[in-house]
């Protein structure tokens, strides 16, 4: 299945969509009188929804707007964190890692928060991370789906435009700091 049908059939994705949770809270305001509501970022292969932000799609391998490269570049810095926390709690958790046989992938969500929550509690406690479970995380490499090629949700562009607008206009504050610095 590709990632998008994936998606679209979790319960997740049904419950995000039929809940106003994400447009309840409440929304940060940077004072450029557009107010951004909590999101999460998604992998390129994934629509870009107004709850899940995909990067700026390059064309001829280049972002030229400002704003766009300083979106992608904050959303490549989560996307690695991201990947990173999941490749270490599946080289962990080696249960994470296996092929679920049909009949247990209903468990698997519960699975995955359970590890989450022990992983945690560890972090919390000093537990050393072992080494081979550091040798397993880096070495994992996150799989390349291709970039979706749906319909783009309209409200969902407008507030990927406005927040690399933001992201633009503070990048280039900093960039004029430091050269009058």
């Amino acid at each position: 299945m590709s990632p998008e049908s994936i998606l679209r059939e979790s319960k997740f994705f049904a419950s995000v969509q039929q809940s106003d949770e994400l447009r309840t809270v409440p929304a940060y305001d940077p004072g450029n009188g557009v107010l951004f509501r909590p999101y999460i970022i998604g992998d390129p292969s994934l629509p870009l929804l107004p709850w899940l932000l995909t990067p700026f799609i390059a064309i001829d391998d280049e972002v030229t707007n400002l704003g766009e490269k300083e979106f992608n570049a904050q959303h490549s810095r989560g996307m690695a964190l991201h990947s990173t926390a999941f490749a270490r709690l599946r080289a962990r958790w080696q249960l994470l890692r296996m092929k679920w046989r049909d009949d247990e992938v209903e468990f698997l969500p519960f699975v995955t928060v359970m590890a989450c929550v022990l992983h945690n509690f560890l972090i919390n406690a000093k537990e050393p991370f072992p080494e081979e479970c550091q040798e397993l995380g880096a070495s994992q490499q996150r799989e390349q789906f291709p970039v979706y090629k749906g319909v783009v949700d309209e409200r969902a562009r407008w507030i990927r435009d406005k927040l690399a607008h933001h992201l633009g206009r503070a990048c280039f504050g900093r960039m004029v700091g430091k050269s009058s610095a």
